[in-house]
């Protein structure tokens, strides 16, 4: 009893959070030497809201966290936070790293700046994992008590952290254990539709459920039959107002022009995985065509050469998608 008080009481100083619909996974903009280059991230900001787009999240894979030193992912959250107000864009940061105590000092900054920002994320520890659902909650927790007033989002994907465990497992073991109570939701990269609909069906033994963010772009549509309220991907970059129009025609039962925008979608995430086993090169490329700034990706991700923009511009086109000239 005793346990659950204390956990009412740090739950009654969060602050509330729902959060739902597209979240566009930012790129970071690096100039000619790959340093941060901060001027650019007003103009990302800007062909975001153009789209329709109202969330952000910040320093995710998308946006290359770990090729980051921690004062550049603290400057470049800085940026985005000075930024969105004018474009109307809730601000989400990835906390995570290989080190917990480099995730408690960058999850603690983004607390100062609680209000613009609306939440923290976090991927598991890499190369040092935990070894069981238990240690992974207790490593969440031990992130998310640094900034005890923000919600806070595992990030779960499994292809890249080599943590693969069962997100039902983990709110089973969250509501077991009474740790993480800041907790409000998954951001899942995966193709598991069975686990994360049990996640989206779950609730915990005081009856809260938590907000699931899909993860992957291409078959979103299959998400949200499923449940879904919110997802979360890099494609929403330049295709946000394609993806918002899937949305609202699967909203309104027109499944037949939802298949075809998720299938254009398809067809991009195709071509971009011609460039690179990630697509991260050919995405910061196509930001790019679409006259958006955000540089070429740092090592180990390959230089995307005057050929490859050549090439990639060509393929969007003969998909019909419209490339600016």
């Amino acid at each position: 009893m005793i346990g659950w008080c204390l956990v009412l009481l740090v739950l009654a100083n969060v602050a509330e959070s729902s959060l739902t619909g597209i979240v566009a996974a930012a790129f970071t903009p690096f100039d000619d030497d790959l340093a941060l280059y901060l001027p650019a991230v007003a103009p990302h900001a800007a062909f975001l809201q153009k789209q329709g787009i109202k969330n952000v999240l910040v320093a995710g894979t998308t946006g290359e966290s770990l090729k980051m030193t921690p004062d550049e992912r603290m400057s470049l959250l800085e940026e985005w936070v000075r930024v969105a107000p004018t474009y109307h864009l809730d601000v989400y940061v990835h906390v995570g790293d290989a080190s917990v105590q480099i995730a408690q000092q960058l999850a603690a900054h983004a607390a100062t700046i609680a209000g613009v920002v609306k939440g923290i994320v976090a991927i598991s520890t890499v190369f040092f994992t935990p070894v069981n659902i238990s240690a992974l909650v207790i490593t969440m927790d031990a992130i998310a008590s640094a900034a005890p007033k923000l919600p806070f989002y595992y990030y779960h994907m499994p292809d890249q952290t080599h943590v693969d465990f069962n997100m039902y497992d983990l709110l089973v073991e969250v509501d077991r254990s009474k740790l993480l109570p800041t907790l409000s939701g998954i951001k899942a990269t995966y193709y598991n539709l069975y686990d994360f609909t049990m996640c989206i069906n779950y609730k915990n033994s005081q009856g809260k459920s938590y907000d699931m963010l899909f993860g992957r772009d291409e078959t979103l549509l299959g998400a949200l039959a499923m449940g879904c309220k919110g997802a979360v991907g890099s494609t929403y970059n330049y295709m946000g107002a394609t993806m918002l129009q899937l949305w609202d025609a699967y909203s309104a039962g027109n499944m037949t022009l939802a298949q075809q925008l998720q299938n254009q979608n398809i067809a991009v995430v195709n071509i971009l995985h011609q460039y690179s086993n990630k697509g991260q090169e050919a995405g910061k490329a196509t930001m790019q065509l679409m006259g958006v700034n955000v540089g070429q990706p740092r090592l180990p991700s390959y230089k995307f050469s005057d050929t490859d923009y050549s090439n990639l511009r060509k393929q969007l086109e003969d998909i019909g998608i419209t490339v600016p000239n």
